[in-house]
């Protein structure tokens, strides 16, 4: 029954069981070795659940009445147990005296699972002692003896310890390849205690590589495992990794919770070790928040225990390297200076790469403080060099910007200087492309400050205006008032720097001689007009513009003349929000829309989306008018001066055009009758070759001044809703409004009252009268994405609200008329849906006036080059990024890829891609997702269309036949197949090879 209990990882029942049995079995000399035996399996479960002590007690107990001559296999067992609580609990000596003992007993007998877990808990304490070399040959023993008898639950553990003790060296990626066979191998078995082992493991690696939500997944699978198992003991170090890595994200109340609760099961249980671990973490949160004395206090404290735990483990090299950089952010650099030199030799001795690059970079910051300016440059390249070979990108990317800071202090000397500006340079910006790809506001913040500043001292101006406003943008976010001090000196240096060049060549001359050959094209005059926006907008960098002239009967007083990368509709919009401020003052201009005064509240309406925004006006005969120019995301940047000063020269060139337009206008009015002017294609915006698409939107263009309703089928991702705007657009309720609601958002309940609305009183919570959405679209066009989700008593609603054009509000006694033309959308199959009884047939025939079915983007492959030109444009000017363009291999993959997310899936990837580049780089294939690799499996070879696909799979199967042969030696491997070792390991990620399991 314990048994049984224990195979349902329900470790107090089992002990319960075992208990019973105990009581049972008496404390009869002709029963020693039954009453041993329980007694150690209750031990064993008492040790799953943290309870150490007690699990010691019930060793001691079984050992008191063992005689070792009679029982040796059951004495070594004994003593094995005796070895690994008193590891857990920090008792190193009398761990492994308990240990050899145990060895000495087991060693000549067959009993290879216990001789395995004897292993695992000598090297265990070899490793917290600080002996690496033995640590490695015990696992190694440990995974060959639990082989032998195909123990899947001891090579999980060997192989999860042996990834433990490479993942902070120059063998992490073998060290990371291990622990993923140990969780598989766990996986496989159904043990789940251990997968909870291999899952924090994994967390704490994937941390170090920043892959936040990976690693975070890892860890909250952890907890949950130890939570419902109650094993404190284990659920301590998952506690404390994703307290790690919620600090890592810059989110210190999480974090504090976190180490709170560990601390609080050390203290309970008496867990020595954590309990140290619990010191170092909580120190480095208080000297994050610059809390110096009391970081310093309590990692004091935390060394004291880690010397009388392990005084030559691995603990004390980290905290000394700690207590080192608080001391240098305290001034003292003589004492940073000595702890991080013993701290580093201590790293080393131990083979941790990550913690000796770390302590390096301490330890260079120092010796800059005592302006030994040779010997800190080398040591912190070294540090770079160091971390850049460990999977700790973090600290790389602070040994970086510290190396950055230190090239960038050193003092100009003419020419010479270039040099180490240009690395120091290039270093800020890689810190800062790291932190920002990470989402590290803060981080990102600083090394923006830091290569702002070293533009501007070495005269980079306009790309020091750029990482300042970016810089802004940052600090804002993180509140941090010492870089708002930094910001405002470096304004101010720049300032007097830009007015120290500001004699330089004029392009105004250019840019009138480029013009004089655009206006004297011969083109007429609307279509010069165009040109000329266009020309605006390319010169300026912007994304729209419009251009309007005097208009007295339009409300606004202007009406639009032409546009470039907005709807007429949305120009129209806009000139009503920027035409009050340029009457008043001459100007509208702002860098960020959101914040104007006077634009505010307009930020989610006509202005959602623009950052920046100039607005000037133009000079006519009949008056002024107005011409616009915005940019667009997060990343744009504001107007600069020399900017606004181009921007009011094009200006009174336009006004040339807009005279010729008007002129022309007049003169075909006289003859013809002034027609309307035509309107740009309303489905210009969804982007596609597909010729039945094509032809459905024509269609579409012939009813759209019609009341039909429309049913828009397709699967997710493909564009249902730009479409339905694409309509709206297409027909004469164009300038009314578009409303759009998801059904499958909002319960039931909500969803009646949103769409019809309600009067005061008709539920709880109805505190007035509310207009619902066929309302508030009055004369416009009401969307309903996901409509199949409705239930059958909206549906009824609905019905009758498309048949009579009334819609009766929640609560009230009257119906409303209402003027709405519907479209609706749909993933799912009505039809279907009909036959289910969970659609109404009759609405589905009132909506069905008009449909179209938007295939997905696999059956219409001709649209993704136009797509990924497209997302890639407008993913380069959303996030300031200009990298040269997407590789062949890239576009390759991009093509040949199945899509099931349509195109939401290529546009998400694509802005990954553009996230993730270099600027001045082309984009390669190791910046896809992991699920473009090149597969292997049979299901790719059945589907290899495509030449590239097919040799990449030839590849991977030349690469494992060569691995398998040289039995996973890659350098051996590597030279078979006569390619660089370095090369070899990144195809074996890219295929995702591993070595195969022996027993699993």
């Amino acid at each position: 029954m314990a048994d049984v209990h224990s195979a349902a990882d329900s470790t107090a029942a089992a002990l319960q069981t075992l208990e019973q049995a105990l009581t049972r079995v008496g404390a009869s000399p002709a029963v020693s070795p039954l009453r041993v035996e329980i007694l150690l399996r209750i031990a064993d479960g008492l040790r799953k659940r943290g309870e150490l002590e007690r699990a010691l007690r019930r060793v001691e107990e079984a050992l008191d009445v063992l005689d070792p001559a009679e029982e040796p296999l059951l004495a070594g067992r004994a003593l094995s147990r005796r070895g690994t609580l008193l590891n857990g609990l920090g008792r190193y000596e009398e761990a492994l005296e308990a240990c050899e003992r145990a060895c000495a007993l087991l060693k000549p007998s067959d009993e290879h699972r216990e001789i395995g877990m004897l292993e695992i808990a000598r090297g265990t304490i070899h490793a917290r002692r600080g002996e690496m070399a033995p640590s490695r040959e015990c696992f190694e023993n440990a995974l060959f003896a639990f082989r032998r008898v195909e123990h899947q639950e001891g090579i999980a553990l060997a192989l999860n310890n042996l990834g433990l003790l490479l993942k902070n060296g120059p063998q992490w990626a073998d060290g990371r390849d291990f622990l993923a066979r140990a969780l598989a191998v766990s996986e496989a078995a159904g043990h789940y205690h251990r997968v909870a082992t291999h899952c924090v493991n994994l967390g704490i690696l994937f941390t170090k590589l920043c892959e936040w939500e990976t690693a975070a997944s890892h860890l909250e699978r952890s907890i949950a495992i130890n939570r419902q198992t109650g094993d404190g003991y284990s659920l301590v170090k998952p506690l404390l990794a994703m307290g790690h890595l919620e600090r890592r994200r810059g989110r210190r109340a999480e974090a504090a919770a976190l180490y709170a609760e560990a601390r609080s099961l050390c203290a309970a249980n008496g867990y020595a070790r954590e309990l140290v671990l619990c010191f170092e973490a909580e120190g480095d949160l208080l000297a994050d928040e610059g809390r110096w004395a009391e970081a310093r206090e309590r990692l004091m404290e935390g060394l004291g225990l880690a010397m009388d735990v392990a005084p030559d483990g691995d603990l004390v090299p980290e905290f000394k390297r700690r207590l080192g950089a608080v001391a240098l952010a305290e001034g003292r650099a003589g004492e940073a200076r000595r702890l991080a030199v013993q701290g580093y030799r201590e790293a080393r001795r131990l083979g941790e790469q990550a913690e000796a690059g770390a302590a390096l970079r301490v330890l260079g910051s120092a010796m800059a403080r005592s302006r030994s300016r040779e010997a800190a440059a080398a040591l912190l390249e070294r540090s770079v060099d160091i971390l850049a070979r460990t999977p700790e990108r973090y600290e790389l990317a602070l040994a970086q910007l510290e190396l950055a800071r230190f090239l960038g202090s050193a003092p100009a000397e003419g020419g010479a200087a270039e040099e180490p500006a240009a690395r120091a340079m290039e270093l800020a910006h890689k810190a800062w492309a790291f932190f920002s790809s990470i989402d590290l506001p803060e981080r990102s913040a600083e090394a923006l400050v830091e290569l702002a500043g070293l533009r501007v001292d070495h005269g980079r101006l306009d790309e020091a205006v750029r990482d300042l406003n970016r810089a802004q943008r940052c600090v804002r976010e993180t509140g941090r008032r010492d870089l708002r001090a930094r910001l405002r000196e470096l304004r101010e240096r720049l300032d007097e720097r830009s007015a120290a060049v500001a004699r330089l060549a004029s392009p105004e001359a250019e840019i009138i001689e480029e013009w004089g050959r655009l206006f004297g094209g011969g083109q007429a005059g609307e279509a010069c007009l165009a040109s000329m926006l266009r020309f605006v907008r390319q010169r300026l960098e912007g994304d729209g513009v419009f251009v309007a002239s005097p208009a007295p009967q339009d409300d606004a007083g202007f009406a639009v003349e032409a546009w470039a990368h907005l709807s007429p509709e949305r120009a129209a919009e806009i000139l009503r929000c920027v035409a009050p401020p340029v009457l008043a003052r001459g100007i509208c201009l702002s860098a960020d829309a959101a914040a104007h005064p006077a634009l505010a509240r307009h930020a989610r309406g006509a202005l959602a989306g623009v950052r920046a925004l100039a607005a000037l006006p133009v000079r006519l005969p009949a008056g002024e008018g107005i011409l616009y120019l915005e940019r667009r995301g997060p990343g744009a940047r504001p107007f600069t001066s020399s900017e606004l000063k181009l921007l009011g020269l094009l200006a009174g060139l336009l006004a040339l055009g807009l005279v010729q337009v008007q002129r022309e206008r007049g003169l075909r009015g006289e003859r013809e009758g002034a027609p309307e002017r035509p309107r740009e294609d309303a489905f210009q915006a969804f982007v596609t070759a597909h010729m039945p698409l094509r032809r459905a939107f024509a269609h579409l263009a012939r009813v759209g001044d019609s009341t039909a309703n429309i049913l828009i089928e397709g699967e997710t991702g493909t564009g249902k809703g730009l479409l339905a705007q694409c309509i709206h657009r297409a027909s004469p309720r164009r300038a009314k409004p578009f409303v759009a609601v998801n059904c499958a958002a909002l319960p039931e309940s909500l969803l009646e009252s949103e769409l019809f609305g309600h009067v005061q009183g008709s539920f709880t919570g109805a505190l007035r009268d509310k207009r619902g959405l066929f309302e508030e679209a009055g004369g416009g066009t009401l969307f309903l994405d996901e409509i199949s989700r409705t239930s059958l008593a909206v549906q009824a609603k609905l019905l009758h609200a498309a048949d009579t054009k009334e819609v009766r509000p929640v609560g009230a006694a009257q119906g409303r008329r209402v003027d709405v033309r519907l479209i609706c959308a749909s993933h799912a199959d009505l039809r279907e849906a009909i036959r289910r009884g969970a659609f109404l047939e009759d609405l589905f025939y009132r909506l069905n006036d008009f449909s179209i079915l938007l295939p997905p983007l696999r059956e219409r492959r001709e649209d993704i080059p136009l797509l990924v030109e497209h997302f890639f444009a407008e993913s380069c000017r959303e996030l300031g990024r200009r990298p040269r363009g997407l590789a062949r291999d890239v576009m390759a993959r991009l093509q040949a890829h199945e899509w099931r997310g349509n195109t939401r899936e290529l546009m998400q990837v694509i802005r990954r891609l553009v996230a993730l580049s270099e600027d001045g780089e082309w984009i390669d294939e190791l910046l896809l997702p992991p699920d473009f690799a090149a597969g292997t499996g049979p299901e790719s070879a059945a589907s290899g269309a495509h030449l590239h696909d097919e040799m990449a799979r030839l590849e991977a199967r030349l690469i494992a036949k060569a691995l398998s042969d040289a039995r996973w030696n890659r350098s051996e491997a590597a030279r078979r197949l006569r390619i660089s070792y370095p090369n070899l390991l990144a195809k074996i990620k890219r295929y995702r090879l591993s070595p195969p399991v022996a027993g699993a």
